[in-house]
This record gives C-alpha cells, sequence and structure tokens, in this order.
C-alpha cells in the first residue's frame, strides 16, 4: 500500500492564487474525504497528485517517491464517468489493461472478476447508452480497480446519480476498500458521503485554499447515518465549512 504526501503545494492561474502553500497528508489503506467551498481548487489538488498538472509549486509524493509525470500506481475516478460509448462494458474495464500489454484471455478473467465486484454481471456485453447512471459509474470503478493501483483519486464520483444510487454506491465502495484497503483521497461537496466514507475528513478554506480544519472520524463501520454520532459530526463539519464559505 502506499500514501500521499503533499507539501507546500501552491498553484496560480495567472495572477489569482488559488491553493496556498497546502500541506497534508493520506495514510496508507485511509480513506480521506476533502470537502470545501466551491472554486477552492479541490480538482486542481487532485490533477496535481497523479500528475496531470505540474505547474505548482511544492512537492507531491507516493510512497516516498516524488511525482514528476503521470504516475501509473493512482488510479483517478471522475465526477463524470467517462467511459468509450463504442466499447462494452467489459471492453471498457478492459481498457488499462490492454494498454499495459495484458494478453486477452489474461484481462477478460480480470474484467470479469471486476464486473462481479462492482455488480455488473450480466451486463458485460452491454454498451453505455444502456446503463443506467449508477451502472456507468460501477463500470468506471472496475475499470480503475482492474489495474491494482495503489492509490485512488476520486472526483465527486456518485454527484450525478440520484440519492439512492449514491447510498449503494457509497455502501459498495465501503465492501470493495475493506476487501483490498486502498488508500482513497475521495472529494465530494456531500457532507453525508464524507461522514459516511471518510477516516478523515479534510475542510478546506475559501479561495486561496488552506486547510481550515481536519475531522478525525472514529465512528465504527458499518456506519449507521441516523445515529446520533454521525448526526453530531456532520454538524461539526458543517459549521467549519459554513465557517470556510463566509456564512458564520
Amino acid at each position: 500500500m502506499s500514501g500521499i504526501r503533499v507539501v507546500g503545494l501552491t498553484k496560480r492561474f495567472g495572477d489569482l492564487l488559488v491553493i496556498d502553500n497546502l500541506s497534508f497528508d493520506v495514510l496508507d489503506g485511509e480513506i480521506l474525504c476533502m470537502v470545501g467551498p466551491s472554486g477552492c481548487g479541490k480538482s486542481t489538488i487532485l490533477r496535481a497528485i497523479v500528475g496531470l498538472d505540474r505547474e505548482y509549486e511544492g512537492e507531491i509524493w507516493i510512497d516516498g517517491e516524488l511525482v514528476t509525470e503521470i504516475d501509473s500506481r493512482i488510479g483517478f475516478v471522475f465526477q463524470e464517468h467517462a467511459l468509450f460509448m463504442w466499447r462494452t462494458v467489459i471492453e471498457n474495464v478492459e481498457f488499462g489493461l490492454e494498454v499495459r500489454g495484458v494478453d486477452k484471455q489474461k484481462r477478460r478473467e480480470i474484467a470479469q472478476k471486476a464486473i462481479r465486484i462492482v455488480g455488473l454481471e450480466g451486463f458485460e456485453n452491454a454498451y453505455p447508452h444502456e446503463l443506467s447512471g449508477g451502472m456507468k459509474q460501477r463500470a468506471a470503478l472496475a475499470r480503475v480497480f482492474v489495474i491494482s493501483p495503489e492509490v485512488i483519486l476520486m472526483d465527486e464520483p456518485f454527484a450525478a446519480v440520484d440519492a439512492q444510487t449514491r447510498n449503494l454506491l457509497q455502501e459498495e465502495l465501503i465492501e470493495i476498500w475493506q476487501r483490498r484497503k486502498r488508500t482513497i483521497l475521495f472529494v465530494t461537496h456531500s457532507i453525508d458521503e464524507a461522514t459516511y466514507l471518510g477516516d478523515r475528513i479534510l475542510v478546506l478554506d475559501r479561495r486561496p485554499s488552506k486547510i481550515k480544519k481536519i475531522f478525525e472520524n472514529r465512528i465504527p463501520r458499518p456506519r449507521d447515518r441516523t445515529s446520533i454520532e454521525c448526526i453530531q459530526l456532520r454538524r461539526d463539519v458543517l459549521r467549519v465549512l459554513r465557517e470556510a464559505r463566509g456564512e458564520l
């Protein structure tokens, strides 16, 4: 397993300072949820970590190694599923293995297993336009998991689905994570989602982004969203987030 270390991350778009000397760690095998006001740079932080953006000051380390380019140890799940519309579900899931040169039979076996894990068995030959929003996101999750990334970055991956499906996807993510215990940095606007998923919750201040507060989430799993502990933690996170937005 691998952890993430962000040291002194500073990002500007022209004269606009978006992120100001940001430092934090994501520990091996934990889920760290990141929340913050709109426009504070959450997605920008993920792009820097994965190596898609190198125009910043500071350092990013994965498992003790400095990130200097796109890092193959990292899997990225986007808000939109980003599936190839001309490929079937299993062909989409196989894609990363295909790029890595895994032979056809082996990658088919690995992809089939991932499809079972995310609950899409029976839809292997369906095309994305034939799937619901939740099923598309399950396929996107499977496509990341087949490459066995040490670190997974998730940028509001469940934001586009309905509330019931979102809860189900959160539960499935926890089940998968408990089997493999990958390091996950999960960006969300939902405090409920952060409370349900996160081992810790990092709240960013409004732009230019700094850390407002980090909450430890010691509520044991499986978590009851309606428990007094979950309700109180949501209240505490919301209060700090409202301060970050300048509402208090």
